[in-house]
């Protein structure tokens, strides 16, 4: 049965879920079969667009709510998410089929797709720490990933507790573009204790882990409904971390994250070593750090961009950009313990200056890359082999009918019945109280009782899944 179930689409296993309670249970709970379908379907992942209304102006009253369509060509197929929010981060990326749905710096939800089921917004331990008026931690990064081995999603928060009255960050300033041939770029100058240096520099020490500075890493793993705090810390600072988003420099914006092949990458150009790319471990909760070779980065200046990593062919990829030049797309291939990167080289057909929003993807199985410039209606296909480009719009090549703004990324999406659903927070919360109590009283009032207790624990549980 698991066979063949294996083979169905995702789309129309739900709808086989109303058969029969054991056909819900099955298709709904048993990993067996979410594990051989997810393996049957990994492989085929088509494009998937993600549509909203442009965000509110800085101007604008903010609406109580949203919608985020999510699309799929041939056939074409749309599945919307209601949000009672609308102000939210467009992911960047589909992990093992699901989502990570971002509001703000302290909540998310994870997302499928493929199945349209959807957790609540979920939010970091720091909310209620912080709650009194002093911030005591502040959120870094969210990221999101998947263990191949165990077959569990997690989302990763790291924190930061910096000392009282110690700020330390930077003001960026970037000149008008294009870029000049003298090679005139964005500076830096430093901030401690809320005052701005006068000197600018490159800060290739920005990046480190302040001697003021605690991090915390916590673990949220999804279908569980509590955050675990681990002992690993980043070797370098998230809080420090220099990204850049939209048309002008923006600091720490969002951490750049990158999942690959059961691990979460962030590339750091502000070290003492030079680049560096850190590695998370979904299944060991582990961190790693590999060295960019100078080879790899070898230019005159650091340019701004707001692509900085990609995947590529289950590898993880190293994007520059230089003005007036193409692209340089370094693959790292690690096998046996070796390393080996390799060099691609990516005529971009548009105008990017590294500053403007530009969505990058990769195509599974292929040597295509998907480059769609916020600002324009057309999209480009670039072969980094035969090193040609199509350009498309995508109205037109898949009938659609997005508005100016409205196409807000392409990713690629396997189909996947992977559940996002958990027991709520005020359950774990009950649940934890009850099996207290349990443990404290005495055997003599335990037992006369069990059959009442157990009839106490399936209720609470049949009221907090449905």
């Amino acid at each position: 049965m698991c066979s063949i179930l294996s083979r169905v689409r995702s789309k129309y296993l739900m709808r086989f879920k109303s058969v029969c309670t054991q056909w819900k249970s099955l298709i709904e709970t048993d990993s067996f079969l979410i594990d051989l379908h997810y393996r049957c379907h990994r492989d085929q992942k088509p494009l998937l667009f993600i549509s909203s209304p442009p965000p509110p102006e800085i101007d604008e009253p903010e609406s109580a709510g949203a919608t985020i369509d999510f699309t799929t060509p041939f056939p074409t197929e749309v599945q919307k998410l209601e949000l009672d929010r609308s102000v939210f981060g467009i992911p960047k990326q589909t992990v093992a089929g699901l989502l990570c749905i971002t509001s703000g710096c302290e909540t998310f939800l994870i997302y499928n797709p493929n199945t349209g089921e959807r957790t609540p917004w979920i939010e970091t331990t720091t909310v209620n720490e912080n709650i009194g008026g002093e911030r005591k931690r502040e959120v870094d990064c969210i990221a999101f990933g998947y263990s191949p081995i165990t077959k569990e999603h997690k989302v990763l928060c790291i924190s930061s507790t910096k000392r009282k009255g110690v700020s330390r960050g930077l003001c960026m300033y970037i000149p008008s573009m294009p870029y000049t041939e003298e090679g005139e770029v964005f500076c830096i100058k430093k901030v401690e204790d809320g005052k701005e240096s006068d000197v600018f520099e490159h800060a290739d020490d920005l990046e480190e882990v302040g001697a003021d500075e605690e991090q915390v890493c916590e673990v949220f793993t999804v279908g569980e409904n509590t955050w675990r705090m681990i002992d690993a810390v980043p070797p370098y600072s998230l809080a420090s971390k220099v990204c850049y988003v939209g048309d002008i420099g923006q600091y720490n914006e969002e951490s750049k994250s990158v999942y690959v092949r059961g691990k979460i990458y962030w590339r750091f150009r502000y070290t003492r070593s030079g680049e560096v790319i850190m590695v998370f471990d979904v299944r060991t909760e582990k961190f790693s750090v590999i060295s960019i070779p100078g080879y790899v980065t070898e230019t005159p200046w650091k340019y701004p961009q707001t692509v900085e990593l990609l995947e590529v062919d289950g590898q993880i990829a190293v994007l520059n950009f230089t003005p007036g030049c193409p692209i340089s797309l370094w693959i790292l291939n690690q096998k046996e313990g070796s390393s080996k990167w390799s060099y691609v080289k990516v005529k971009t057909p548009c105008d990017w200056n590294g500053v403007r929003d530009l969505s990058i993807e990769t195509i599974p199985g292929t040597k295509g890359i998907v480059v769609k410039p916020q600002m324009s209606d057309t999209t480009y296909l670039y072969d980094w082999v035969e090193e040609v480009c199509y350009a498309f719009t995508v109205n037109e090549r898949f009938g659609l009918n997005y508005q100016p703004g409205e196409l807000r990324g392409i990713l690629t999406l396997a189909d996947s019945l992977a559940p996002v659903y958990c027991i709520s927070f005020s359950f774990s919360l009950i649940l934890f109280v009850f099996l207290t109590l349990i443990k404290v009283v005495p055997t003599s009032v335990f037992l006369p009782n069990l059959a009442f207790e157990r009839h106490c624990l399936t209720s609470f549980s049949c009221l907090f899944i449905m």
